[in-house]
């Protein structure tokens, strides 16, 4: 019985000639696995070249396409945007102009979304000072301590004093609640140098 089914010679994927294309250059059938046509051992063919490097092209595309669907649904699902609608809409997506399409579509639910991610930038920025602001504090609590401690001023009541410093603000007043203290401690410590 007589076979139409043949190998490629790079992939050795099945070509099969009711079904493969024939190369318009060298008439080799081209493999729809790897895009080549005539084997080097027979000369080759250019034009296997440019398809291939057309098809890497082809094929980058569609991943950077692939990867902004990836992200269009996490964002969408992150932010509680994501229907049977939305989800459709970007499974849908094949190349640039469906994305610009996608946008245009969805722009309400998308600047909804960037206020969001915004306001969450502003909490993130707010955590980050309030948590330097508190380093800050603990800092200048421990050297209030420690100079208090250390020129014979500390006492059960200026350490719960210093203890309960929770702003900045509460440093102020504690100096200046206790401003002749440390105005004496300030002349100890010029005396010892």
């Amino acid at each position: 019985m007589f076979t139409n089914i043949k190998k490629c010679w790079n992939c050795k994927n099945e070509l099969d000639e009711r079904t493969s294309q024939k190369c318009e250059i060298c008439g080799w059938y081209i493999c729809e696995n790897c895009q080549r046509c005539a084997s080097p051992d027979f000369g080759g063919c250019k034009e296997a070249n440019k398809r291939i490097t057309r098809n890497v092209e082809i094929d980058k595309e569609k991943e950077k396409i692939n990867e902004k669907k990836e992200k269009l649904k996490q964002v969408f699902n992150k932010y509680g945007f994501i229907n049977k609608s939305t989800y459709n809409d970007i499974s849908e997506i094949k190349e640039g102009k469906d994305i610009a399409l996608f946008k245009n579509k969805y722009e309400d639910e998308i600047n909804q979304i960037l206020i969001l991610i915004k306001d969450e930038e502003t909490k993130n920025d707010e955590s980050r000072r309030t948590t330097e602001e508190k380093k800050k504090i603990e800092k200048e609590k421990d050297r209030l301590k420690r100079m208090f401690r250390d020129y014979g001023f500390l006492d059960n009541s200026i350490f719960t004093q210093i203890f309960e410093i929770k702003e900045i603000n509460d440093i102020v007043t504690f100096e200046k609640k206790y401003e002749d203290e440390i105005g004496k401690i300030i002349q100890m410590k010029n005396m010892k140098w």
